[in-house]
């Protein structure tokens, strides 16, 4: 039977930790990466990146699905605003030095 045996204290203890108390949320806070105002570069293609400045951390707007949270909006040099969907390297990344504007890789990194 599905539920059968099922630990109830462990059961409310993992879904509380989803919730989007002030606590959890500095915890979620407090794991990101970059800063506001930090120096980015944003996956913008296949094989494009593009630099960029973090404006917000956990980032929310409507025309986001419901209960989804950015980790970053990030303002592109050209001014366009975009928000990082993940907050691992292969969707942001630290600005490394002697990169242009807008770079391409080739193959996977």
């Amino acid at each position: 039977f599905i539920g059968k045996n099922l630990d109830g204290e462990e059961l409310a203890a993992s879904f509380n930790d989803c919730l989007a108390t002030r606590g959890n949320m500095k915890v979620k806070e407090e794991a990101l990466r970059f800063a506001v105002g930090e120096q980015v570069e944003c996956r913008t293609g296949a094989d494009t990146w593009s630099r960029g400045e973090v404006l917000a951390r956990n980032y929310r707007d409507e025309s986001m699905p419901p209960g989804m949270v950015s980790p970053y909006q990030v303002e592109l040099s050209g001014g366009h605003l975009i928000w990082a969907p993940a907050d691992c390297d292969s969707v942001i990344r630290s600005v490394k030095r002697g990169r242009g504007e807008e770079t391409r890789t080739r193959g996977r990194e």
